[in-house]
């Protein structure tokens, strides 16, 4: 019979136990939702302290996004480096890293600047596949910077848990060059588009 302490495998991954030290909201980003050194030693004392993996705290994927002050971010190639020392810390202590890739609201995603807020009854198919594409080059960086995996985050009523929502309004007339209902989004990334990061819905 197994205990939480014995060792394991997630989906071919190695695990010194069970013990996982889930996403918590920390605040604790720099300028640009740099990686700091006090986020790297947070995350070393809890590998030190024996847990098998650590999934970070809200990591957003778009440069595009509504500022939520102090959350790190991956959404461009600049940000990999302070990754790869966080990645390195947790390592170094023998324990799992996987990133918790998010993203604040659902908006449009293509063009310069900041996004166009949309509802997720607004969205039209190139917003949609702007926002997979997002994901999709945040589980590339997260490779890079190399966290064993990905989480991705589908909750508290952030912009992919507004698509699979049953508190959102389905779309009864849909637009031209508009996605057929609400979870389009959500199966389109969960489904259809390979990541290349292992990946672990919550």
């Amino acid at each position: 019979m197994h205990n939480i302490f014995d060792a394991t495998r997630l989906r071919g991954i190695s695990l010194q136990n069970r013990v996982f030290r889930s996403a918590t909201w920390m605040g604790m980003a720099g300028e640009g939702g740099s990686v700091t050194g006090a986020v790297i030693d947070l995350y070393r004392a809890c590998a030190h302290g024996g847990v098998g993996g650590i999934i970070t705290g809200f990591t957003s994927v778009s440069p595009h996004d509504g500022e939520l002050p102090r959350a790190m971010r991956l959404d461009s190639d600049a940000c990999v480096a302070g990754h790869q020392h966080l990645t390195a810390a947790v390592h170094e202590m023998g324990s799992r890293v996987f990133v918790q890739m998010a993203m604040l609201d659902t908006h449009s995603t293509y063009g310069a600047g900041r996004g166009v807020p949309k509802t997720v009854n607004e969205m039209t198919l190139r917003d949609i596949q702007g926002m997979v594409a997002l994901y999709r080059d945040a589980a590339v960086r997260a490779k890079r910077a190399g966290y064993d995996g990905a989480q991705i985050h589908a909750a508290h009523f952030f912009a992919l848990s507004k698509c699979i929502s049953p508190l959102m309004p389905v779309r009864l007339r849909p637009k031209k060059n508009s996605p057929k209902n609400p979870v389009l989004c959500y199966k389109d990334f969960t489904q259809r588009h390979a990541c290349p990061a292992k990946v672990q819905k919550k």
